[in-house]
């Protein structure tokens, strides 16, 4: 017996099916994680669903042809590249209790199901703080903050974006201990008394699915260990990182008094020069500051190298940097111009994007 059918255009279906499927696992011990809910309305919207119990996505597809409205559960990886795979056009699906069939020209594919039931709900908390957040906003989140963020699973508290109200602002910082990054935000209506969160790594890197180009109102929903995002494209509800952020504030060295200003392109080009030249471990660079210059010193097993370029600057001081993350700082500042607000040889500078007044950036020194 159908149990659910209907027809679409394969463009609109699989474009959607590729923005659920980015944190649905190909395979996983439990295999109900591994398919997609696929709920037909009456009223002709397509609701796909996937998750991994810390993390659901929801899409909608409005004007389906409805034939049969219902629900199923089929492979989610296995139907997305099918779908994209299929003849460009109108696809037919229809689905029965134990398997789905999609149609495409002369094509067709079956599939097995499991049923609706089986298929877990994590987002059924009620919301504590709501408010509205330019999806610019979130993407910035993402883009400003994402490279600062730990990778070591024994430091979970740091593998995710703070984000809390400071002074009027909406304030988001990652740091893995051996760089920070601070972004202030305006503060939406609704926000100003929410409690600190820790967003996922995973979760912040899905913010750009939630719209295109276009400056999209993003929905929010707070609730004690969730959040969720909604936007007329994608909705994503998440954990939250359950742990206590450092003091981040506390070790923003905002007190440093000398000033370099350098060229943004030219400070990328000599990083990139030398990164060739590096021990592979630290990636270690020697940064020398004289009157008016900066000179980046490397050396690895191959050989060793230097490089000089202009600074508005009037003091003498070596320190160390690891150059990766010099570049990944570099890669997100807007320029054209960087403020370098430097102490003594081993504490961490403070760094300004002259073109970017809300952010500010800290990198630990490295013994040279």
């Amino acid at each position: 017996m159908t149990i659910l059918a209907f027809a679409c255009q394969r463009d609109t279906l699989s474009a959607a099916l590729d923005r659920a499927r980015k944190i649905v696992a190909a395979r996983n011990t439990i295999p109900i994680l591994s398919n997609f809910l696929l709920r037909l309305d009456a009223d002709g919207t397509l609701t796909i669903k996937g998750t991994d119990l810390d993390i659901e996505t929801t899409v909608h597809v409005e004007n389906v042809d409805v034939v049969t409205p219902g629900a199923t559960t089929i492979p989610a990886h296995a139907f997305a590249a099918t779908v994209a795979k299929m003849a460009t056009g109108r696809l037919q699906i229809d689905a029965t209790d134990t398997h789905l069939t999609v149609r495409g020209g002369r094509a067709r594919t079956t599939f097995p199901t499991f049923p609706e039931q089986d298929f877990p709900d994590i987002s059924n908390k009620h919301p504590t703080h709501t408010f509205t957040i330019p999806h610019f906003d979130l993407r910035r989140i993402y883009e400003k903050c994402d490279f600062a963020i730990s990778q070591e699973e024994t430091r979970y508290f740091l593998c995710g974006v703070f984000l809390r109200p400071i002074a009027g602002k909406l304030v988001a910082t990652a740091t893995d201990g051996h760089r920070l990054s601070r972004l202030e935000l305006d503060m939406p209506d609704g926000a100003g008394d929410m409690p600190g969160i820790i967003i996922p790594d995973r979760t912040v890197s899905m913010f750009r699915e939630l719209g295109d180009k276009e400056d999209l109102p993003i929905e929010v929903d707070l609730s004690e260990r969730y959040i969720r995002l909604r936007s007329p494209k994608l909705t994503i509800y998440s954990k939250l990182v359950d742990g206590t952020y450092p003091d981040s504030e506390r070790i923003i060295p905002r007190g440093n008094n000398q000033v370099a200003i350098v060229e943004l392109d030219a400070l990328m080009a000599a990083i990139d020069r030398l990164l060739v030249l590096t021990e592979k471990d630290t990636r270690r660079y020697r940064m020398e500051f004289t009157a008016g210059q900066i000179t980046l010193f490397s050396k690895g097993d191959n050989g060793e190298a230097e490089d000089t370029i202009d600074a508005a600057c009037d003091f003498d001081l070596t320190v160390g940097f690891n150059g990766k993350y010099l570049q990944d700082m570099c890669k997100t500042m807007v320029g054209p111009k960087l403020r370098l607000e430097m102490g003594d040889a081993s504490a961490p500078p403070l760094i300004r994007d002259e073109g970017d007044d809300t952010r500010e950036i800290v990198l630990m020194p490295m013994r040279v």
